[in-house]
């Protein structure tokens, strides 16, 4: 299997080489692949990690819908071929390096024949993608633009982060010179949804934008509590260092921040070296420098061989985790969000005792349902004693509802909702 698919890649390349834009399409009708049976519209997906699983969930819904997994990360070796220095582009720079260059020109050139012959082969309705700007995509959307087929986008890129933080220099960054190309935009929240329309993205407004939720939550919200027995802990790894520049206005504090986290996360591994009855995952990335942060974490704790009941994984189901989790701990991510939903207690650095305004945090205003922790003293404490802060269903509600819009576990619903309409009404038009 592994040699045929190499044969594939191979001949792909080399398509592109001596453009051959009906062998390449081919090569990439091949690689798209059913993630459903056959329905009455075909929704071409523009798979990327985190999206898939939103994919997942909207496919369970009984629909219209066929999914199609499209290789999207090929595309890049099209505008590799023409681009001069393809290393220079990444979501913010491509228009301005390339728009109206002759460069821009031969992308969309080849990229349209590809679309037209990939269009015959797979017979797609619309095309489904989980972010607007990456460099691969755009000739794609426009090219689809051009044969009128509908392009919606579930925006899952800072969707949920990007409404917690609050510098407006980060901000600006995030929207600076990028442009929407697409024909829908759905949003995971009302902030970001806000965010968005109020940075004048050019090809977003208000009547192509909808607010539908997390589709890849909804498991969360129905899922059945197992008992806890609370001595099952999760630790979701982070790195320190990147939430202080994406998440620390105040520069001066970033040292302290930096510091804060790293010492979260041994004193989370040190008590549970020192108490083998609570059991301890450590689950990082799984690339290459995630997994060396922790290795350099351990090596800090003079921890080379690891106890029994501490375990480190780089893969895993988050949802399968979490459920065999009875506490987690970790630092703004979305999994202290699915921790709540599945009423699991949350553990977070306590940054607050940095006396300080200059960086931002995603229960800042709910801090009643977070329980922060500074020191080993205070850890022993609360998971020896079972003293986790008793949470209400109105305070997770006020907590979670701005960022994932709706606690109904509906929003995979709302989501296949939108892509038919979409569909609906670009044939309507055409007619």
């Amino acid at each position: 299997m592994k040699i045929l698919k190499n044969i594939i890649l191979f001949l792909y390349y080399f398509f592109i080489k001596i453009d051959f834009y009906f062998g390449i399409a081919l090569i990439l009708a091949i690689l798209t692949r059913p993630l459903s049976k056959r329905k009455k519209y075909r929704v071409l997906s523009l798979m990327k990690p985190i999206f898939s699983n939103d994919i997942d969930e909207i496919k369970k819904i009984d629909s219209d819908l066929q999914f199609l997994s499209f290789p999207r990360l090929l595309l890049s070796d099209i505008v590799k071929k023409f681009a001069s220095d393809f290393k220079l582009l990444n979501d913010a720079s491509y228009y301005p390096i390339m728009d109206g260059t002759i460069e821009q020109k031969k992308i969309y050139n080849a990229v349209e024949k590809i679309f037209r012959h990939l269009y015959k082969m797979l017979k797609f309705d619309i095309v489904f993608a989980g972010n607007y700007v990456y460099v691969s995509q755009q000739e794609f959307f426009r090219a689809a633009k051009q044969y009128n087929i509908p392009v919606i986008v579930l925006y899952k890129e800072g969707g949920i982060m990007a409404s917690v933080n609050k510098s407006k220099l980060i901000n600006e960054n995030l929207y600076k010179n990028k442009k929407f190309l697409g024909t829908r935009i759905l949003f995971y929240n009302k902030p970001i949804f806000s965010r968005l329309l109020e940075a004048k993205i050019e090809g977003i407004h208000e009547n192509n934008s909808s607010v539908v939720g997390i589709p890849r939550l909804d498991k969360y919200i129905k899922s059945k509590n197992k008992e806890s027995k609370k001595n099952n802990i999760t630790l979701f790894a982070f790195d320190p260092n990147t939430k202080s520049k994406n998440f620390v206005s105040d520069k001066n504090l970033a040292s302290d921040y930096i510091k804060m986290g790293n010492d979260f996360m041994k004193t989370i591994i040190l008590f549970c070296k020192g108490n083998p009855d609570f059991n301890l995952i450590i689950k990082t990335k799984n690339d290459p420098s995630s997994v060396k942060q922790i290795n350099d974490l351990l090596k800090e704790l003079k921890i080379n061989a690891l106890p029994e009941n501490i375990k480190v994984l780089n893969s895993g189901n988050p949802f399968e985790i979490i459920s065999n989790s009875d506490i987690i701990a970790g630092s703004l991510s979305t999994t202290l969000i699915e921790a709540l939903l599945m009423d699991r207690p949350i553990l977070c650095p306590n940054y607050f005792n940095l006396n300080a305004s200059g960086f931002d945090d995603m229960f800042e205003d709910h801090r009643e349902i977070v329980n922060y922790i500074l020191s080993y003293e205070e850890l022993s404490d609360l998971l020896k004693n079972s003293n986790f802060k008793k949470i209400s269903v109105k305070a997770k509600e006020l907590a979670l509802e701005p960022m994932i819009y709706s606690l109904d576990g509906k929003s995979s619903e709302r989501v296949v909702k939108e892509i038919i309409d979409c569909i609906e009404s670009s044939k309507n038009n055409n007619n």
